[in-house]
Order: structure tokens, then C-alpha cells, then sequence
């Protein structure tokens, strides 16, 4: 089914910074066969490329790109797929969750073990009315953190009791969220670890491009990526072939009319 939605011919050389970016997107989501009808490479190529990922390393701190990113991912992949996608051991990945407070989700640990997933505890009365009190105007990770629970856990609960939270926490979730969308931290200082310079930081999160294919695998929707047609770069114009800028004669210089200054732009204002 991949080949026939995700149809090309299979590119060699080495892989571009664009390409190891789409192939993080599907590590762990689809099996290799799939993600190189994908990304128009060979089976080995995209296995090579995923053992290559996983010798690379690092215990920089985590950005909050990344995390946000971790969130997302950490539910649905292993361990080891998400050490490969950022280039950290699984011993980091899983110490980053513990403290973020996340949880596999339950029908993935199914997927994998075979077995029924294992249940959180029954919520009580007294954790409850606990939840009541704080889901207006903390985090739910202060909640999770202080209810000894998954923040999955406590969104899901808050959701079935009709919880909302304040209007000031949800101001402040929005400034979070621009922070975030922007490189810069919670005091508004700039991100150490995004280099802005260069370019935003990567989504990993696959974005739909127009009336391409989709494939779906495991509850999440592929869509191949299209290689950018090569730019053409347009002839130098030959000296020759260039008009000399005219000259104002006398007689136009002492008409004394004044040329209308030019209106600044949207960008130069």
C-alpha cells in the first residue's frame, strides 16, 4: 500500500539535514519498509540512517522545543525511538518523563506487551475534591506532581467532572505558549539552546501538504514529503545590454519641479 501511495524512484548519496528530519518524524510510528517508500530510499539506507541516529548522543540540556515534542511523542513510542529521535540515552528519556509526570499510553503498552495495560488507582473522594481545588489556577503538572498521577490521568478526570481552569491560568498558558512558539523562556529571556540564527527549530509533528497522499499506520497519518524542484538561476544580464541612467539636462533641472518622494513600504515602517 506504501509503495502505491508513496510512489518515485530510490535516491542515493548521502542523506541532507531535511531528510534525517522527516525520518525522525516516522521512527517508531511506521516500520522501515514504509518510511523509505516514503522518503524515496532504499530498506538499508533508512536502517543505516536510524543506527547512525542512535550513536549520536548528547546530555545538553533539554530545550523546550524538545519537551514539548517529548510530550507529544512519549506516548505512543518506546523509549529507545524516542532516545534516537533526540539524540539522548534512554536513561535521559525516561528520567525527563518521570518528571514531567508522563505515562505510555494504555492501548500502546497493549499494542506492545500483548497484555492488558496496568490501571492507574481508582480516583478517591478525598483526591477528588483535592483535584477540585487546584485544576482552576495550577498546572497539570503540579497537579500530577502533587496527586501522585500522570498529567494524562489528571487532564482525563478534570475533563469528566467539567473542570476549567481560571482565566488568569489560561492568560498565562497562552503567554507559555508564545515563549515557546518563539525560542524564548518562561522570563521571557532568549532559549540557550535554540539557535534562532539558523532557523526555527524543526516540528516533528507531520504537517498536510494539499491534496498529497496520506497513509495511516498505527493511528497516526503519514504524508510524504516532496523533494523542492531545483531553482533555476536566471542569465546575467551583459553589461552591454544595460541602459545608462539618464541624465537630467539644464533645462530639466530648472523647470524646479520636485519629484514625489517615495511613500515608505509596510516592511519599512
Amino acid at each position: 500500500m506504501a509503495k502505491t501511495l508513496f510512489p518515485g524512484e530510490v535516491t542515493g548519496g548521502p542523506w541532507s539535514e531535511e531528510e534525517v528530519q522527516n525520518l525522525k518524524r516516522y521512527i517508531g510510528v511506521a516500520p522501515e519498509e514504509t518510511i523509505a517508500h516514503i522518503l524515496g530510499r532504499s530498506e538499508a539506507s533508512v536502517r543505516a540512517q536510524i543506527e547512525e541516529l542512535s550513536r549520536v548522543v548528547s546530555d545538553r540540556e533539554w530545550s523546550q522545543v524538545e519537551i514539548a515534542d517529548l510530550k507529544r511523542f512519549y506516548g505512543t513510542r518506546t523509549d529507545e525511538d524516542i532516545a534516537r529521535i533526540f539524540g539522548r540515552t534512554e536513561e535521559a528519556v525516561a528520567e525527563k518523563a518521570s518528571e514531567l509526570c508522563l505515562a505510555k499510553d494504555k492501548a500502546f503498552i497493549r499494542k506492545l506487551s500483548g497484555a492488558p495495560a496496568t490501571k492507574m488507582p481508582r480516583w478517591s473522594a478525598e483526591e477528588i475534591e483535592r483535584l477540585k481545588e487546584l485544576y482552576g489556577d495550577h498546572s497539570n503538572l503540579d497537579i500530577a506532581k502533587l496527586l501522585d498521577r500522570s498529567v494524562k490521568s489528571v487532564v482525563s478526570k478534570a475533563h469528566n467532572l467539567g473542570l476549567k481552569k481560571d482565566r488568569a491560568r489560561l492568560a498565562e498558558m497562552g503567554r507559555e505558549n508564545v515563549s515557546l512558539r518563539y525560542g524564548r523562556q518562561a522570563d521571557g529571556t532568549k532559549d540557550p539552546n535554540i539557535d534562532t540564527s539558523a532557523g526555527r527549530p524543526v516540528t516533528l509533528t507531520p504537517q498536510p501538504r494539499g491534496d498529497m497522499p496520506e497513509l495511516e499506520v498505527g493511528g497516526t497519518t503519514l504524508t510524504p514529503t516532496p523533494k523542492p524542484a531545483p531553482t533555476s538561476k536566471s542569465a546575467p544580464t551583459p553589461k552591454s545590454a544595460e541602459k545608462p541612467a539618464e541624465k537630467d539636462s539644464p533645462e530639466k533641472a530648472s523647470e524646479g519641479e520636485a519629484k514625489p518622494k517615495k511613500q515608505p513600504t509596510e516592511d519599512e515602517r
